[in-house]
């Protein structure tokens, strides 16, 4: 894996990647299936869909250097739901994602109305996690502005949150 990539996902059939192709941009997340089925002879993981997204870690939007985060890296970190997979995108946003077709069924932003909303600076900045009862969760931290912040400046914001099975944020 490299920086800022977690480990692949598994539901049933499906394993779902979240990808990296440049250094500090250029993330997408990826559905693969095994065919015809994970558990038949001769299985084949099969490549079915791929979606990319708009986040960047905080070394991406910042340009922080390493003693502004103290060598903190952002994972790039989506989750599965029943038939959807959460990514984190630009801004503190999610995208719902269709599991088994790729369609982008949704946009979440969990800063909608607040002076927060459509922040660059605003960033997914923890992998995305789903409970038991089908909320997900993720902390999004507002970095301060300006080109390379000084030592020991503190968040604009930060805040978890939690989206429900209904995508209530």
């Amino acid at each position: 894996l490299q920086v800022h990539e977690s480990p692949p996902l598994t539901s049933g059939d499906w394993v779902v990647i979240g990808h990296k192709s440049g250094f500090a941009s250029g993330y997408d997340v990826r559905g693969y299936r095994w065919m015809p089925a994970v558990n038949a002879p001769n299985a084949v993981l099969s490549p079915i869909w791929e979606v990319p997204t708009d986040w960047q870690p905080v070394d991406g939007v910042v340009g922080s250097r390493f003693f502004v985060t103290a060598g903190y890296v952002a994972m790039f970190a989506p989750a599965i739901r029943g038939n959807e997979v959460l990514v984190p995108a630009a801004a503190g946003k999610l995208l719902k994602i269709d599991l088994r077709t790729g369609s982008v069924l949704a946009t979440i932003d969990p800063l909608a109305g607040t002076t927060f909303s459509g922040d660059a600076r605003a960033i997914v900045n923890s992998a995305v996690s789903v409970d038991r009862a089908g909320n997900v969760y993720d902390t999004v931290v507002a970095w301060p502005l300006g080109a390379f912040p000084s030592i020991g400046t503190s968040p604009r914001g930060s805040w978890l949150v939690r989206v429900s099975p209904g995508d209530q944020v």
